[in-house]
Protein backbone atom coordinates (compact mmCIF):
# COMPACT_ATOMS: atom_id res chain seq x y z
CA UNK A 1 0.00 0.00 0.00
CA UNK A 2 2.64 2.54 0.99
CA UNK A 3 4.93 1.74 -1.94
CA UNK A 4 2.20 2.85 -4.32
CA UNK A 5 1.47 5.97 -2.26
CA UNK A 6 5.13 7.02 -1.96
CA UNK A 7 5.42 7.17 -5.76
CA UNK A 8 2.74 9.84 -6.24
CA UNK A 9 3.36 13.54 -6.61
CA UNK A 10 0.18 14.18 -4.64
CA UNK A 11 1.60 12.40 -1.60
CA UNK A 12 4.81 14.39 -1.62
CA UNK A 13 2.99 17.69 -2.16
CA UNK A 14 0.75 16.95 0.83
CA UNK A 15 3.75 15.95 2.97
CA UNK A 16 5.46 19.20 1.98
CA UNK A 17 2.42 21.21 3.02
CA UNK A 18 2.25 19.41 6.37
CA UNK A 19 5.94 20.03 7.04
CA UNK A 20 5.64 23.68 6.04
CA UNK A 21 2.56 24.08 8.22
CA UNK A 22 4.35 22.58 11.22
CA UNK A 23 7.33 24.84 10.66
CA UNK A 24 5.17 27.97 10.42
CA UNK A 25 3.28 27.01 13.55
CA UNK A 26 6.44 26.19 15.50
CA UNK A 27 8.13 29.48 14.59
CA UNK A 28 5.04 31.56 15.30
CA UNK A 29 4.54 32.75 11.72
CA UNK A 30 0.97 31.48 11.72
CA UNK A 31 -1.78 30.78 14.21
CA UNK A 32 -3.34 27.40 14.92
CA UNK A 33 -6.36 28.41 12.84
CA UNK A 34 -4.21 29.18 9.80
CA UNK A 35 -2.25 25.96 10.29
CA UNK A 36 -5.43 23.89 10.40
CA UNK A 37 -6.71 25.59 7.25
CA UNK A 38 -3.66 24.21 5.45
CA UNK A 39 -3.21 20.88 7.22
CA UNK A 40 -6.78 19.56 6.97
CA UNK A 41 -7.03 19.83 3.14
CA UNK A 42 -3.55 18.29 2.82
CA UNK A 43 -4.59 15.28 4.91
CA UNK A 44 -7.89 14.96 3.03
CA UNK A 45 -5.95 14.96 -0.23
CA UNK A 46 -3.84 12.06 1.03
CA UNK A 47 -6.89 10.02 2.05
CA UNK A 48 -8.77 10.69 -1.20
CA UNK A 49 -5.73 9.89 -3.34
CA UNK A 50 -5.19 6.63 -1.49
CA UNK A 51 -8.88 5.73 -1.86
CA UNK A 52 -8.81 6.38 -5.60
CA UNK A 53 -5.70 4.24 -6.01
CA UNK A 54 -7.33 1.38 -4.08
CA UNK A 55 -10.40 1.50 -6.31
CA UNK A 56 -8.24 1.46 -9.43
CA UNK A 57 -6.32 -1.59 -8.20
CA UNK A 58 -9.54 -3.36 -7.25
CA UNK A 59 -11.03 -2.68 -10.71
CA UNK A 60 -7.93 -4.08 -12.40
CA UNK A 61 -8.14 -7.24 -10.31
CA UNK A 62 -11.83 -7.81 -11.05
CA UNK A 63 -11.64 -6.93 -14.75
CA UNK A 64 -12.75 -9.92 -16.85
CA UNK A 65 -9.96 -11.41 -18.91
CA UNK A 66 -10.72 -11.67 -22.59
Amino acid sequence: MFKRLFKTKTFWAAVGVLIMTGERLATGKSTITEALQLAIPAMLTLFVRDGVAKVQVRQELTKPKV
